[in-house]
């Protein structure tokens, strides 16, 4: 009866969860401290290690950039990798971190910023380092600005992609809690 049951309720929402449009995602996977201090306007912050479980809201259909400090760190990479492996095929990195995105900013860039940004790392130069990892698909700085700005409609606004911002953003929320909520009760 539970089979039926579960057969019943999902073949009815089919149709709801195909309506859900593909969105573009900025996560910061950095510590919840550097996040507060300084982070693109409109990212939100996903730890590290809880990526795969913010994940199950997401359609694997949504554009999701990840970043994180900068150069040196790979934990963007990383989850990157992670998200890939659940199926997800539209992920990007935006290596230089929120320390490149403040720079630029800091050189004149229209590039939305959120924080007081006083964490020293910020200030730093840091060189693109190491050989490209062919396993996930990198965005520059520019691509990303760019991007953000045409979601934005303006040039000096950034997408804003936290938890809520649109429309496609709850349909896609209502969509994985349902789906959720019926995979633990059968």
């Amino acid at each position: 009866m539970k089979y039926f049951f579960k057969f019943v309720v999902f073949g009815f929402f089919t149709p709801f969860f195909s309506l859900a449009i593909a969105q573009t995602v900025v996560i910061d996977v950095s510590l919840k401290s550097i996040f507060d201090d300084c982070h693109i306007k409109g990212a939100i912050n996903v730890a590290y290690d809880k990526i795969d479980s913010y994940a199950k809201g997401l359609s694997k259909d949504d554009e999701i950039i990840l970043y994180c400090s900068n150069y040196y760190c790979i934990a963007s990479s990383d989850a990157a990798k992670n998200l890939q492996k659940l199926g997800f095929k539209n992920v990007l990195v935006y290596k230089g971190g929120i320390a490149e995105w403040y720079q630029k900013n800091s050189e004149g860039c229209s590039c939305p910023i959120v924080g007081s940004c006083k964490q020293s790392f910020l200030k730093q130069k840091v060189n693109k380092l190491g050989l490209p990892d062919s396993e996930i698909k990198v965005i520059d700085f520019q691509s990303l600005k760019d991007k953000l700005t045409k979601a934005g409609q303006n040039e000096n606004v950034c997408y804003n992609c936290s938890v809520f911002s649109n429309i496609n953003d709850i349909i896609n929320k209502i969509v994985g809690f349902i789906k959720n909520f019926f995979s633990k009760i059968f």
